[in-house]
């Protein structure tokens, strides 16, 4: 019984030294919550934070044409029948340059890869405004891999006894 009654007074000391710095945390957590509020309306539908969106040169006809002539499907994924559609964000800056190129949910390394080169090269883009001044955006853009079901199924049949 002494055991137990020692570590918890132990912890009550720890425990309210960690609740004093938590003033800051909320104070954070009012100005986020003003920020996301600024996004709406009072009648909570969207606005948009944007008037005007970023435009690659061309319009998205352009810009999709451009990303299937730069896309190569990485040997080694077709090799092995590695089909997905990667989703990859990126920020469209002030002077239209592409920038902070990330996939928020991996589908294979290859294909990441790949996915993030092919809009690392998709350069520019007129910036998007807010007020009339241009402005940063996140944008999000799908890039799909894919081959005949069938095929892709016999290519992993064979990959998987090539390892195995």
């Amino acid at each position: 019984m002494r055991g137990p009654l020692l570590v918890l007074v132990l912890l009550i000391p720890a425990t309210l030294a960690a609740q004093q710095g938590s003033a800051p945390v909320r104070t954070d957590a009012d100005a986020g919550q003003a920020l996301f509020e600024r996004g709406f309306g009072k009648d909570g539908a969207a606005r948009s934070v944007v008037e005007v969106m970023p435009a690659f040169p061309g319009g998205e006809p352009e810009l999709y044409r451009r990303i299937k002539e730069e896309t190569r499907y990485p040997k080694e994924a077709l090799r092995n029948g590695i089909t997905g559609r990667v989703m990859v964000h990126f920020m469209v800056e002030k002077d239209g340059r592409v920038d902070s190129v990330w996939v928020p949910r991996p589908v294979d390394p290859l294909l990441d890869a790949e996915a993030v080169r092919v809009v690392r090269g998709l350069s520019g883009w007129s910036p998007g405004t807010m007020d009339g001044r241009p402005v940063r955006v996140l944008f999000r853009l799908p890039i799909a891999f894919t081959m005949d079901p069938a095929a892709a199924k016999k290519r992993r049949r064979k990959a998987t006894r090539r390892r195995g």
